[in-house]
C-alpha cells in the first residue's frame, strides 16, 4: 500500500495545493463583502464607462449576477440606452442597471433602497474605493437579507450603471421609481468609499434644498451613537436621486483625519485604489452595523 507523507519534498505540490483549495473553501464560508471584494478587485472591465458597448454584460456586472446566484438571491436586469430609454435594437450601445428587491409582494409598504455604481473610469485599476468596495458591501447585505427573510420590510438594492459619466443609471431608477413601477421608495442610501475607516459620513453639505430629508433624519436617529460628519463630496448618484425628486443622502467611511484630508478620494480612478488600501473589519463593521440598523 502507498503512504502519502504530506512533509515529503516530493509532495511539496500536492500539500501547497490542498492548502490553497482549504484556503478558497474557508473564503467561500465566510463569503463576507471583504472576501467577495478579493475576488472582485480581481475581475477588469474590458472598456470604461464612457465607451459602453452593444452588450452591457461587462465582467463586473457578471461577477456581481454570479454572486447574487450563489446567494440564491433574485435580481432584475433593466437594460437601457445612453439616454435612459427603453431599447432591444441590437445596433446601438447599451447600459445596464442590476435591481433586487426584497418583499415586491408589499408595495403598499414604503422601501428602502441601496445603491452602487458598477461602472469604472479606469480599467486597469482595482477601483477597490470607487466602487468595488460599495458593490461587495451591498452583496453582503443581500446575503444577510436572504437569510434573514424579512417578513414586514421591504428593501431595494441596485447596482447602477454609467454614474462616472452622468449618473445615467441613477435617473433611469429614478424615473421607474417616480413612474410608481416601485412603489413609493422613502429614503434612499448611496454608498461610495466604503471599504476603510470607521467614521460614518453624510455628503449633507452637497444639499441645494431645505426641504424635510428623511433618509437623514432616520441615519441620525438610528446611529445616534455613533459620529457622523457631514461632508462635501464629488457628483454622486445621490445627486441626480435627489435632482429627480427622491430623498437620499450619500454614506461612506473613512479614517477620520481622512475626512477633511480627502486624500482617499484623490486616489479614486487611479491604480492606487486597490484592495491593499480596504480593511475586513471595516467593511464588516459598516454593513453589520450601519446598513442593517438602517433597515
Amino acid at each position: 500500500m502507498l503512504k502519502y507523507d504530506p512533509n515529503s519534498p516530493k509532495n511539496k505540490h500536492i500539500k501547497l495545493f490542498v492548502m490553497d483549495q482549504l484556503v478558497k473553501s474557508k473564503e467561500k464560508t465566510r463569503r463576507n463583502s471583504y472576501t467577495l471584494l478579493k475576488q472582485m478587485c480581481k475581475v477588469k472591465n474590458s472598456f470604461p464607462s464612457s465607451s459602453p458597448q452593444i452588450s452591457p454584460l461587462t465582467n463586473r456586472v457578471t461577477f456581481i449576477t454570479e454572486i447574487l446566484n450563489s446567494f440564491k438571491v433574485q435580481y432584475q436586469l433593466d437594460v437601457f440606452s445612453e439616454r435612459g430609454e427603453d431599447v432591444l435594437d441590437y445596433n446601438n450601445s447599451k447600459l445596464i442597471n442590476v435591481i433586487v428587491e426584497f418583499n415586491s409582494h408589499l408595495r403598499n409598504i414604503p422601501a428602502t433602497m441601496f445603491s452602487a455604481h458598477h461602472d469604472v473610469v479606469n480599467i486597469h485599476s482595482d477601483n477597490a474605493q470607487d466602487n468595488t468596495a460599495s458593490i461587495c458591501n451591498l452583496l453582503y447585505l443581500c446575503k444577510i437579507l436572504k437569510q434573514q427573510e424579512l417578513s414586514n420590510k421591504r428593501i431595494i438594492v441596485v447596482f447602477t450603471d454609467r454614474e462616472e459619466y452622468g449618473g445615467i443609471g441613477a435617473k433611469r431608477m429614478s424615473n421607474r421609481i417616480n413612474s410608481n413601477e416601485f412603489g413609493t421608495v422613502d429614503k434612499i442610501y448611496n454608498l461610495e468609499l466604503t471599504g476603510l475607516g470607521k467614521t460614518l459620513w453624510v455628503d449633507t453639505k452637497n444639499f441645494t434644498s431645505t426641504i424635510n430629508h428623511i433618509s437623514l433624519d432616520h441615519l441620525k436617529e438610528t446611529l445616534k451613537g455613533q459620529e457622523v460628519l457631514d461632508v462635501f463630496t464629488p457628483f454622486s448618484d445621490a445627486v441626480i436621486f435627489r435632482k429627480e425628486g427622491l430623498d437620499a443622502v450619500c454614506i461612506g467611511i473613512l479614517p477620520k483625519e481622512d475626512v477633511v484630508e480627502k486624500s482617499t478620494w484623490t486616489l479614486c480612478h487611479s491604480i492606487g485604489d486597490d484592495f491593499n488600501n480596504t480593511n475586513e473589519e471595516d467593511m464588516t463593521n459598516f454593513v453589520e452595523n450601519v446598513l442593517c440598523e438602517l433597515i
